[in-house]
């Protein structure tokens, strides 16, 4: 019978190039049988093929490396109750214990991103790898069912996580007043993912950046404010802050049951804060959602315009450490004045590079400016969207203090709140090629 592994995974897995498919579903709906498991879909296989096509030729001499990027991907992501095997040459059987088929589905599509950012440096709209989910027929049979679009199964899958989730669901945010416009959007399918904030200086991880994201119909994401279905409309910006904070609370009680010291920044854009009626429903949710875990919060204030006069800044900042431990700040890159912002009390300045499309060497001249002029009034730096080992190199080399990595699907469930990172493991995914034994 299938034996299943709880992480770590043993160093070196037994490859077995002779298994036949039917007999390990054979295998499964015995080991499975009765288990809600199958019926929730919480089992998934992950499969190398497209790796091993890409490889070609090499993929003998390069397969305990590709194995072992998909294994510490795979791993990464598993809670203290997730197990999982080998199975094959190419696939890994993935089973999440206490996760919706929706959230196992994202965490499953987030671990395909991974691997394919790990193999070539950077991520794509494509994926190197497969992801089938276990599905129960009629007579009670398991199958793997490919999954091609994650997007279009969570739309069909909606319903049902909706009816099952309803009492355990983030209240509803403040519907647009009259007049406002009409939005279209599913908000029981936007998730949080959280990208840990690496502190270099101390080589540790404290604080994880709240991200929102939904599944697209192809089986990328869409992050941020692009959810939006007018990026741009005030009205529909103040509802996702409102939406983010509801969800983002959540997690914040369960770190706080789970005895974690984590941290987590959640972004407020400027609209949100700019009218007087939408800045007071958005801090009195911060009094309803917020009381006894404000120093838990960081809140990263985003699309800040030019020439926001000082008394504003200090306004907006003020407000918002009310109810948090710290306030930070989002600027482009060429941002040099942080005077008004430093005497505001901000925290830290932070620029976010993930979508700048211009060459790495341009990138990396504007860092060392960006970062002494913020050094000039004391404030702490950050820097989001590194994803090549040279710019991550920049990163460091520039002085900034802190470095976001790969997203979670929960930081309560990470197997640390706060944890230690050193040099060399921060690098650890991007060197997996370079130092592994073939």
């Amino acid at each position: 019978m299938m034996s299943f592994w709880k992480k770590p995974f043993s160093k070196k897995p037994q490859v077995d190039a002779g298994g036949d498919h039917g007999a390990f579903l054979d295998s499964l709906n015995k080991a499975l049988s009765g288990n809600p498991t199958v019926s929730t879909g919480r089992v998934h296989l992950i499969g190398m093929e497209k790796i091993k096509d890409m490889l070609g030729d090499d993929w003998e001499r390069l397969k305990n490396k590709a194995h072992h990027i998909v294994r510490s991907a795979i791993e990464e992501r598993l809670g203290p109750q997730d197990v999982c095997t080998l199975y094959e040459d190419l696939s890994y059987l993935v089973v999440f214990a206490a996760l919706s088929k929706e959230e196992a589905q994202l965490k499953c599509s987030m671990i395909a991103q991974e691997i394919t950012g790990r193999l070539i440096g950077r991520q794509t709209a494509s994926n190197f790898t497969d992801v089938s989910t276990l599905a129960l027929k009629e007579d009670g049979k398991v199958y793997f069912e490919k999954l091609p679009s994650i997007g279009r199964l969570a739309e069909q899958l909606k319903k049902e996580v909706v009816k099952t989730k309803r009492e355990n669901a983030a209240p509803a945010p403040p519907k647009p007043k009259a007049g406002g416009k009409k939005e279209d959007i599913d908000w029981s399918r936007i998730r949080l993912v959280f990208r840990p904030l690496w502190y270099v200086r101390h080589e540790m991880v404290t604080t994880f950046l709240s991200v929102p994201v939904m599944e697209t119909g192809n089986g990328a994401f869409v992050y941020g404010y692009d959810l939006l279905r007018d990026p741009c409309d005030p009205e529909g910006i103040a509802r996702l802050d409102s939406h983010v904070l509801h969800i983002a609370s959540k997690e914040l009680k369960r770190i706080a049951m789970e005895g974690k010291k984590a941290l987590l920044s959640v972004p407020v854009h400027f609209e949100t804060l700019a009218s007087g009626q939408r800045k007071l429903d958005f801090i009195n949710l911060c009094n309803g959602l917020l009381a006894g875990h404000d120093d838990r919060m960081v809140f990263e204030l985003v699309e800040l315009p030019d020439g926001i006069p000082q008394s504003r800044i200090v306004e907006l900042v003020s407000a918002l450490r009310a109810h948090a431990r710290a306030v930070t700040a989002r600027f482009s890159l060429d941002h040099r004045n942080f005077m008004a912002y430093r005497i505001a009390g901000l925290h830290a300045a932070g620029t976010d590079i993930f979508s700048d499309k211009r060459k790495e060497a341009d990138i990396m001249r504007e860092m060392n400016g960006f970062v002494e002029a913020a050094n000039n009034q004391n404030l702490k730096t950050y820097i989001h969207g590194v994803r090549t080992l040279s710019m991550k190199t920049a990163a460091i080399a520039s002085g900034f203090d802190y470095i976001d990595g790969y997203a979670l699907t929960s930081v309560a469930d990470a197997p640390d709140g706060a944890y230690s990172l050193g040099l060399e493991q921060s690098y650890r995914p991007l060197l997996d090629w370079k130092d592994h034994g073939e």
